[in-house]
């Protein structure tokens, strides 16, 4: 899924710094936020530049009185009426359309609310001793480094930063454990854990941004696309919609020397031309970011829960590396590497290298955290004798 949604943005190097995150958390908090700036943008320079209402006046209004008609008909709000209908009386029903004025702002909204779950993210990440994005950062460095001596540099780096976490994430382990906390079952899991909370907000919030633009539309805008389909199946007229009419009716009264006259025009927003194409365009891509995310989703579930699927990667990646040759001989060890040294967190920030990296860069990663797994072994079965894990020392001292 992720190779997929690469092939379909744009070149996301610049999308990668900072983040910690993957493509699908990208589409969401930094593609949809500017395509929503974008538009907002578009809207905005529309009112400006343009006459966001024309409305047909009567013939003794003078260019004065027309100009004022159009501007009380754009803030208080104009009413849609088909052809084949009667104008209402003073007092009858009208469903009127509030939202044309307020297009801009929603979309900056909706912008901000979609870029907001990566700064959480970036926070929360933090807690758990390391920064996703410094060792992504780094990974990316690297894979743009041509020179093989600053690569090696960068590489060490990150070898080291992540195995201080590591060991350090034992030592709590430890301490987690003689407490009897309940804890002890997050330790290892917490980045695991915290990003997927972050996919269900992604996923919430785009989801409700659909139901949100029901209640601003004032219609049922989460059938919008399905129903446009179907018009375009059946061969029917589909840019023409109540949604986003482009001719209205607007009803003002004026005071003339104490008498109380009022009007019914027919006014004109261009605008909703444009409206019409941009809410179209936002809930096709919605519904794309919806899909990529679930999907995103499903497949971190797997690949970060599923232990044994962790043991397969890391094994595969540290043989084709020719870092072990012989799987039976390293059994034990290659088993404790990942469930006990790397654990689920040190395996979620492996795979996230990889996604904003390479498998490269993530294979030579996963060779230098083995070589400092090795040289730390000592250190670690201390910390396995103090937590009481005497069947698995007899297998590795084995």
């Amino acid at each position: 899924m992720e190779r997929i949604i690469s092939l379909v943005t744009a070149d996301p190097s610049d999308w990668r710094l900072y983040g910690g995150d993957s493509v699908t958390d990208q589409l969401s908090s930094v593609h949809t936020f500017y395509l929503l700036m974008g538009f907002a943008f578009i809207v905005q320079a529309g009112h400006l530049i343009g006459s966001p209402i024309e409305c047909w006046c009567p013939a003794h209004f003078t260019s004065t009185h027309s100009a004022y008609t159009d501007k009380v008909c754009w803030t208080t709000n104009t009413y849609y009426l088909p052809y084949d209908e009667e104008i209402p009386k003073e007092d009858g029903p009208h469903k009127h359309i509030g939202y044309y004025q307020w297009v801009a702002l929603i979309l900056s909204c909706q912008a901000i609310l979609f870029y907001l779950p990566r700064p959480i993210w970036r926070l929360f990440n933090k807690k758990s001793g390391i920064a996703v994005s410094t060792i992504t950062d780094a990974a990316i460095e690297c894979q743009r480094k041509a020179d093989f001596d600053s690569r090696d540099k960068t590489l060490r780096y990150m070898v080291k930063h992540m195995g201080r976490f590591l060991v350090e994430l034992s030592s709590e382990h430890e301490l987690a454990s003689r407490l009897k906390s309940c804890w002890y079952a997050v330790y290892g899991n917490y980045l695991v854990i915290t990003y997927l909370v972050i996919k269900l907000v992604y996923i919430t919030n785009v989801i409700g941004q659909l139901f949100m633009l029901n209640a601003f539309l004032d219609t049922n805008f989460n059938m919008y696309g399905i129903e446009i389909l179907q018009k375009m199946a059946m061969g029917e007229e589909w840019t023409s919609s109540e949604r986003f009419p482009r001719v209205t009716l607007c009803d003002f009264k004026i005071r003339v020397l104490g008498n109380v006259h009022r009007y019914t025009v027919q006014c004109s927003l261009p605008m909703n031309l444009f409206n019409e194409i941009i809410f179209i365009f936002i809930w096709f891509w919605f519904a794309f970011v919806t899909t990529a995310t679930v999907g995103s989703l499903l497949m971190w579930l797997y690949t970060s829960l599923y232990l044994p699927h962790n043991r397969k990667y890391i094994k595969s990646r540290l043989m084709a590396m020719d870092k072990v040759e012989d799987f039976t001989k390293h059994k034990v060890d290659l088993n404790y590497f990942v469930d006990r040294y790397l654990r689920r967190d040190g395996c979620f920030i492996i795979r996230m290298v990889a996604k904003n990296a390479s498998d490269i860069i993530a294979a030579e990663l996963i060779c230098g955290l083995w070589d400092h797994y090795l040289d730390n072994k000592k250190k670690l079965f201390k910390r396995e004798k103090a937590l009481g894990d005497q069947d698995v020392l007899d297998e590795l001292n084995a």
